[in-house]
């Protein structure tokens, strides 16, 4: 079954064919119970598995907001059963051969101003604060994935995206060096090209991995619902839902 479609059934709780946001908050909540409790009953390398699914997932919950917005194209605060498709097109576009991680190196590109395959900490200050090249970037990502009409519609995204690496009161030096940090393995005070490929790889791995997690436990969550609907209870695992 494909991502998208799982996650439109396991956030769609009163099955009305759009997820609230309240649902996919409720909705969150109860998968990460279901992890948590999932690594109380494991042991040794399967119990460290599962509490760094818990940790991806945290993630997840974090960013929940943002996705929302974006997947949200007509802006009605409900997503529909096309509007979760994005996430199936997402996921194809991360696996291994997929075409974000072309975009991500293209981003990369742009923002190299003398093309010397590294982003140093002026290129960043100054790619984040350039209305050209946000708009080449947001060029790319809407061919990529048209989740609005027009790429204009996804400026404020791609704004929010770079000011994860950047943010946007960066206005020194060490305060960009110290932004990048998680990105710059060799400790040089640039990102070269390998370092962010080999991070897109990392976050690549986790999506694939998180996405594999929710086609597993997103039927066990319908199939409990149902059942607590008819008034019975989860043995052992969350009580009444």
């Amino acid at each position: 079954m494909a991502l998208g479609d799982v996650l439109h059934s396991m956030m769609d709780k009163d099955k009305d064919g759009q997820a609230t946001r309240a649902e996919v908050n409720q909705q969150l909540g109860m998968l990460g119970m279901m992890l948590k409790t999932s690594n109380g009953s494991k042991e040794g390398a399967e119990s460290e598995t599962v509490a760094e699914f818990v940790q991806m997932f945290e993630s997840v919950k974090e960013a929940a907001p943002a996705i929302f917005s974006l997947l949200d194209s007509d802006g009605d605060e409900k997503l529909s059963k096309p509007e979760f498709k994005y996430l199936t097109h997402f996921e194809k576009s991360v696996l291994e051969g997929g075409a974000m991680e072309d975009f991500a190196m293209y981003a990369f590109t742009i923002l190299d101003g003398d093309g010397d395959d590294q982003l140093s900490v002026d290129e960043l200050l100054e790619g984040s604060n350039s209305p050209d090249k946000i708009s080449r970037v947001t060029d790319l990502l809407h061919a990529l994935f048209p989740v609005r009409e027009t790429p204009q519609e996804l400026l404020d995204f791609v704004r929010t995206a770079i000011a994860s690496v950047v943010p946007e009161n960066a206005a020194d030096i060490e305060s960009v060096v110290e932004s990048i940090a998680w990105l710059d393995d060799n400790d040089d005070k640039h990102i070269q090209r390998e370092e962010a490929r080999e991070h897109y790889n990392i976050a690549a791995k986790k999506f694939r991995d998180i996405a594999t997690a929710a086609k597993q436990m997103g039927p066990l969550m319908t199939m409990l619902e149902g059942f607590n609907a008819g008034g019975g209870k989860i043995p052992g695992m969350m009580g009444e839902l």
